[in-house]
């Protein structure tokens, strides 16, 4: 008070108070996107206490950095007031199907649908048929979303034109046909007199066939 407390005062005289505004307050500091341990400190720089820490998954912020507080930053509190902190375990963890042997359409649309994001590459295969996944990788455990997965397509076995031999002496066309990357099956028709000419051949010269395919000489 002024004057002090026993001070004499004149009738009808001012005494002034002074109101206490009770313990200091202290702003809350942004811990938001914050390292655990460097949010700890900030907390305890201000004069704050850490409450209970708990994680969650969370989509963007970095494993081990603080999602959320439980006060909101430049609230100002009394003094040792404890911050609760949600800490984020980073991204959820996604598992992985393989989808080697399904058709390509339906593994890239399970793939996207669980988040990941699907890229393709199309290769010749001779035992996989067109259309389906060869390989993928990864083909196990689990990702994160929009985590690149890789599927390796079928085109079927690689289609190459077959050489026209009709006419020609089975030594040449076996030759050209073998050069062409097929193999050779000779086949002596009814008419066969010994001179070994082609006088047909399966399949026909000008369509295209797998490489490595048998292609059949008729003789004559």
């Amino acid at each position: 008070t002024e004057p002090a407390a026993g001070d004499p005062v004149e009738d009808g005289g001012t005494v002034g108070l002074t109101l206490s505004q009770g313990k200091e307050r202290y702003p809350v500091p942004a811990v938001t996107g914050v390292p655990r341990t460097d949010a700890v400190d900030l907390l305890r720089e201000a004069q704050l206490g850490v409450g209970d820490v708990r994680r969650d998954y969370h989509p963007t912020v970095a494993e081990g950095s603080v999602i959320s507080a439980s006060i909101d930053a430049e609230t100002r509190v009394k003094p040792e007031t404890r911050v609760d902190l949600l800490v984020s375990r980073g991204p959820r963890p996604i598992p992985i199907d393989d989808y080697t042997g399904q058709p390509t359409t339906e593994a890239a649309a399970a793939l996207e649908t669980a988040g990941f994001t699907v890229r393709t590459r199309s290769v010749f295969d001779d035992s996989v048929e067109k259309g389906l996944v060869v390989s993928q990788t990864p083909d196990s455990g689990s990702g994160f979303r929009e985590q690149v997965v890789r599927l390796v397509v079928s085109e079927g076995p690689q289609l190459v034109p077959v050489p026209s031999v009709r006419g020609a002496g089975v030594v040449d066309a076996r030759e050209e046909l073998v050069a062409a990357g097929f193999t050779v099956r000779e086949v002596e028709t009814d008419l066969y007199t010994g001179f070994g000419f082609v006088v047909q051949q399966s399949p026909n010269g000008g369509t295209r066939a797998p490489a490595g395919s048998e292609v059949v000489i008729y003789l004559v």
